[in-house]
């Protein structure tokens, strides 16, 4: 009977209805053991009668096997992976070792998104995943996924799990013992006998948790539920349970409690596995009845499961050592028999207890298709374990930095960190040593500092130098990179020091070259014709490498040519997208949302900034996810959202990272100035230019130099502004970019006496405008300037140029500046057709079905379901005042 559940099952009872209307929902149950997150799944469960339940309960030692869970999951639909795309259907046979190949986490994540759809165009789907604590990585990974995607799909996604399980953000629901009146109503339900003292004591004790009330009422003996003999001593809730379950399992037969011990050890949930390790240990079949028939083990079908997991734990923790390690003996022997060599090899690692060669070479060599299969955190888990059983400390040392990449791949930078140290500890070759020091370079650039990882990647070049010319390279440009990021751009000229030698002939020779750039080095001696930048574009896009793609974005975004960039940066998208390599695709992101800023493309802007940060919460990178914020609040700065702005700024400058603190202080400088407040944009501004400040970093002194000089000269602090100027000017001279040409001619029109800055105004405007914010802002101070030196006809047409403009871009604060000063000089705003504005995803979505699209190709794209990519195509359509997909070509978007 339910008692004390009332509002839990609410909770449940809403998310099935909402799955049932077409929107999902996902639901993390969280509670200790015994608590009843099993029966409050069953309690929903029994009203889901119009739905496909998908359920499966992890087991603890299936923790390590990639995708177990997930393969349990999605079995009873796997009919439907032949309507997958050909690449998602063979992720997810490849994922199941159904298939040779290479699973893509991501790519794997998104056809489960995608199977889980086709299932529901039938009737709505429940998945519920049960004990997810000891789900392995992999599937809790993709699960999580699917948990954040979850839209406009008829699904439910339930996981029950204890407290430690990550929920990262989604809707949870904890799950506590019953309170004193309905933990009273089950004992006297289940045990009338109990007196009122015992079970005050019982639910002291327990906490009100449930199982522990009954399973611990249970063992109670007449006399102990009377109150005529005392309970037994209190012990913690843990091994009272335990205990509970072993007395339990206690009063088996000898050659039944070794057949149970293998169940609890098998990871298959197999009976025909379980029968054949049995037969070794010379058990017959018939000892597991007396196992059911005490309401231990259920048989069902082909499977063995027990009533409880707390069961399986108890018998497993209780049994002797010797003898669980015959008993894992004894499963890898019936495994291998089998053909299933991967479980078997890793249950003969369970068996070893000291150094075992054979075992860690094998648990080495099935690392490689393990991590083809996309179980890198199980590949992690694997080799580690491998290490622990090898006796040269050589081999050991191998063992654990390949368990660190692994890892770090499966974006558990933390782990990834741990490993390292304990590699770092032991006797190593040169190739080893390499390896460690490179990854030691990249999970500091990504979550700790970029200074240590410019140390790093420069030793790791050393390093590598004379066996791996390509290494060598590419660890050169990841100190550039790393440099850049910590502001020490000095450091990346002695970085590329002599690289030239080692990239010559190597398709790393052009990248090395572009990487100079980052120091401020003359793009026009690398390239800065369009022809060259194309030509560029297409050797380093020809190279197998996909963390150079995004050097041609890179080249082309900083020789001035911001259409180019946009384009080179989408390439490169396309390509990580197809892919699945969201790992790689976050470092592209902060550069192309840099280009959709700059070319006035902001909601694109913020739906690549927006996914990208999502993208590095699932990959660890905080450092990435950092950058990404700041550029939000650039965004929420130009478009006038003061605590939005300031919000990501303190999320970014928290981080520390010279780049990143410098970005989000201009975004701070530039909403100051979008309010007036010239003040604080001086004094945001002036953190930048000061010479020691750890927001002082080079490219942005260059690129906020004319908001400086503006926020100096609305102050009346000439002598700054002048001091700032002298910088810049030496520098814009001679770079050939455009628009710092046009900051320049804005800059001297600013600071030029009164009477004087006409033509420099008029210089500014006159380049290319590639940067509508740049060219509006430009029109606003020439149209101020014309109103106050009394040529208002003049003045109006600037000013309405800048309104429009501004307007558009959203930039909202600034508009209305714009709005004011051409009334005052007598002028009115155009009327203009209010159009309802698209939410980031919404514009990527409508941007790319414009193009030709299939929902199908969208969704693969954009890591979305196609349902979902439907159900925001049918809000799009309204919004646009549409009502047919091929209208979307004739729509402006973005």
């Amino acid at each position: 009977m339910w008692h004390g559940r009332d509002e839990e099952h609410r909770v449940l009872a809403d998310t099935l209805a909402s799955a049932r209307t077409g929107r999902g929902r996902v639901l993390i149950i969280h509670g200790a053991a015994g608590v009843g997150k099993t029966t409050l799944l069953d309690h929903a469960l029994a009203h889901a009668d119009d739905m496909t339940v998908l359920r499966g309960a992890a087991v603890e030692s299936e923790v390590e096997l990639p995708y177990a869970g997930l393969e349990l999951l999605l079995r009873p639909i796997f009919g439907l992976l032949d309507e997958l795309p050909r690449v998602q259907a063979g992720a997810l046979r490849t994922a199941f070792g159904y298939a040779e190949g290479t699973a893509e986490r991501f790519v794997v994540a998104v056809a489960t998104l995608a199977l889980l759809a086709l299932a529901a165009q039938q009737r709505p789907v429940v998945v519920v995943a049960d004990d997810a604590h000891w789900l392995d990585q992999a599937t809790v990974d993709t699960l999580l996924f699917v948990g954040r995607r979850l839209r406009a799909e008829p699904v439910a996604l339930l996981i029950a799990a204890r407290e430690t399980f990550p929920g990262h953000g989604l809707p949870e629901l904890g799950l506590g013992g019953l309170d004193p009146v309905a933990s009273d109503r089950l004992l006297t339900e289940r045990f009338g006998e109990l007196s009122a003292r015992v079970r005050e004591q019982l639910i002291t004790d327990t906490g009100g948790n449930p199982l522990a009330l009954v399973e611990l009422a249970g063992q109670l003996s007449v006399a102990q539920r009377r109150g005529t003999e005392p309970l037994p001593d209190h012990i913690p809730l843990g091994k009272r349970l335990l205990r509970a379950y072993t007395e339990r399992a206690d009063q088996l037969p000898a050659t039944t409690r070794l057949a149970v011990l293998v169940v609890a050890a098998d990871d298959t949930g197999g009976l025909d596995t379980v029968l054949a390790a049995a037969r070794r240990l010379g058990v017959s079949p018939t000892a597991l009845t007396a196992a059911e028939q005490a309401d231990i083990i259920a048989v069902d079908g082909m499977t063995l499961r027990f009533r409880h997991p707390l069961i399986r734990s108890a018998v497993y923790q209780h049994a002797p050592f010797a003898e669980r390690m015959t008993v894992h003996r004894a499963l890898a022997d019936a495994l291998a028999e089998a053909g299933r060599a991967d479980h078997a090899v890793w249950h003969r690692a369970l068996a070893s207890v000291g150094p075992d060669e054979p075992t860690a070479a094998a648990l080495e060599d099935m690392a490689s298709p393990m991590l083809r299969r996309g179980g890198a955190i199980a590949v992690s888990t694997a080799l580690h374990r491998a290490a622990m059983l090898s006796g040269d400390p050589v081999d050991r040392a191998r063992r654990l930095t390949r368990s660190a990449w692994a890892a770090w791949q499966a974006g558990h930078p933390d782990r990834a960190r741990g490993l390292v140290e304990q590699a770092d500890e032991l006797p190593a070759d040169q190739d080893t040593r390499t390896e460690l020091t490179c990854l030691r370079a990249y999970v500091d650039l990504e979550t700790g500092s970029p200074s240590a990882a410019c140390v790093q990647a420069l030793h790791a070049a050393r390093l590598a130098a004379t066996n791996d010319p390509g290494r060598a390279v590419r660890m050169v440009l990841t100190a550039t990179v790393a440099a850049y990021h910590a502001g020490d751009v000095a450091r990346i000229s002695s970085a590329l020091a002599g690289v030239s030698d080692l990239a010559h002939g190597t398709p790393y020779e052009l990248a090395a070259r572009c990487a100079s750039i980052l120091s401020g080095g003359d793009v026009t001696g690398v390239c800065a014709t369009p022809d060259e930048l194309r030509i560029t574009a297409e050797t380093l896009f020809a190279v197998d490498d996909p963390h150079v793609w995004s050097w041609p974005l890179l080249l082309a975004l900083f020789a001035g040519n911001d259409i180019l960039a946009h384009r080179f940066g989408h390439q490169a998208a396309g390509r990580l997208r197809s892919a699945g390599m969201a790992g790689i695709l976050t470092g592209l992101a902060p550069l192309l949302s840099t280009v959709e800023y700059h070319i006035g493309r902001w909601t694109d802007a913020a739906a690549l900034a927006s996914e990208g940060v999502a993208l590095c919460r699932e990959t660890g990178q905080v450092n990435r996810a950092a950058d990404l914020r700041a550029y939000l609040a650039l965004i929420a700065a130009g478009t006038g959202d003061a605590d939005e702005c300031r919000r990501l700024a303190d999320d970014a400058l928290a981080r520390g990272i010279a780049v990143t603190a410098a970005l989000a202080v201009w975004a701070r400088g530039l909403l100051a100035l979008s309010l007036g407040d010239a003040d604080e944009a001086y004094h945001e501004f002036a953190r930048i230019f000061a010479p020691t400040s750890r927001y002082a970093h080079p490219y942005y002194r260059r690129t906020t130099a004319v908001d400086f000089i503006e926020a100096c000269v609305r102050n009346d602090r000439r002598a700054q502004a002048e001091a700032v100027f002298a910088g810049f000017e030496a520098w814009a001279d001679t770079a050939g970019v455009s628009w710092a040409r046009h900051h320049l001619y804005r800059c001297r029109a600013l600071l030029a006496p009164d009477e004087e800055a006409e033509p420099h105004f008029r210089d500014a405007l006159a380049e290319r405008d590639d940067r509508p914010f740049d060219h509006a802002r430009t029109s606003l101070l020439f149209g101020e300037w014309l109103r106050r030196n009394r040529r208002r006809t003049e003045a109006r047409s600037h000013l309405r140029t800048a309104h429009e403009i501004l307007d558009g871009l959203g930039a909202t604060r600034w508009a209305t500046t714009a709005r004011t000063q051409l009334r005052a000089a007598g002028g009115q705003t155009r009327r203009t057709t209010p159009t309802a504005r698209l939410t980031p995803q919404e514009l990527q979505i409508a941007q790319l079905a414009a193009t030709g699209m299939s929902n199908r190709e969208i969704a693969t794209q954009l890591f979305l379901s196609p349902r979902t990519v439907g159900y925001h195509l049918g809000k799009i359509f309204p919004k646009l005042g549409i009502t047919a997909r091929g209208q979307l070509r004739d729509v402006p978007l973005g």
